[in-house]
């Protein structure tokens, strides 16, 4: 038995759909008796949608990069939440800047936080992802922690995403695990990534490194290809992207192909 596993974003899910192939090419992978796992930055309640759009069939869910892992029905295996120290100073720090929106799930929903600087009726977001949109100071009252902070910029820029990680790091440095995806920055609790979160799978499965196959476009899949020699990008994902995978496809299914061969 092998397992896949895949981020969503910008991997299976492309130009807001999953190709078709790539969806047969699960099923057909998980009735050969392999596993199949996605591993996003995402949370659950912005999964939800799309797994029901597209019956997109799952052995384990890694979410939050590996801050929140479930299994197929939906246990809770592992949940670290980002504290609301680090939380308050995210949102002090960017939350009125140019251009910047943070969004972020405490365990009862996404909720992005209002900019005067941006149109929040006309954002790029997943038609099947909802969140509330709130003011900078209920967040600071909430006073809770989060399962994940992302902040971005309107206008997708993937070099303020770049300055926007670089500007985190100077103030955590390791105390949270900071990663660009695309143009989006994820934030999650210390140690956590998708690479780890894996590993944790792995253990619950019995199953050694040789056994996986990862698979993802950006930079926070790095820690997935860094667990196994089966490490897997797409031939359009960036260089600093392309150079820490042993291998370049164009599609999720040829990897499945691969496996069930």
């Amino acid at each position: 038995m092998k397992l896949l596993a895949s981020d969503f974003d910008g991997t299976l899910l492309v130009d807001k759909k999953i190709n078709k192939r790539d969806i047969e090419g699960i099923k057909a992978l998980r009735k050969k008796g392999h596993k199949f796992i996605i591993s996003t930055g995402r949370t659950l309640l912005t999964m939800e949608g799309v797994i029901e759009k597209y019956d997109l069939e799952f052995d384990y869910l890694v979410l939050c990069n590996g801050a929140v892992i479930l299994d197929k029905n939906k246990n809770v295996i592992k949940n670290n939440l980002v504290d609301f120290e680090a939380v308050k100073k995210i949102v002090e720090e960017f939350a009125d800047q140019d251009k910047i929106m943070i969004y972020f799930d405490d365990g009862n929903g996404m909720k992005l936080i209002e900019n005067k600087s941006v149109d929040m009726k006309n954002l790029y977001f997943s038609e099947e992802i909802d969140f509330d949109l709130v003011k900078k100071e209920e967040i600071l009252d909430l006073k809770s922690g989060a399962v994940i902070l992302s902040i971005c910029t309107s206008d997708a820029s993937v070099e303020r995403g770049e300055e926007i990680k670089k500007r985190l790091i100077e103030i955590f440095g390791d105390e949270l695990s900071i990663f660009r995806n695309q143009f989006f920055v994820d934030i999650s609790s210390k140690g956590s990534s998708k690479g780890e979160g894996l590993k944790e799978v792995l253990k619950l499965e019995n199953k050694n490194l040789n056994d996986i196959y990862t698979i993802g476009d950006s930079f926070n899949d790095i820690s997935m290809f860094e667990i196994t020699d089966n490490s897997y990008t797409f031939n359009r994902a960036e260089e600093g992207v392309k150079a820490h995978a042993n291998n370049h496809v164009d599609y999720v299914h040829e990897i499945v192909d691969h496996i069930i061969k």
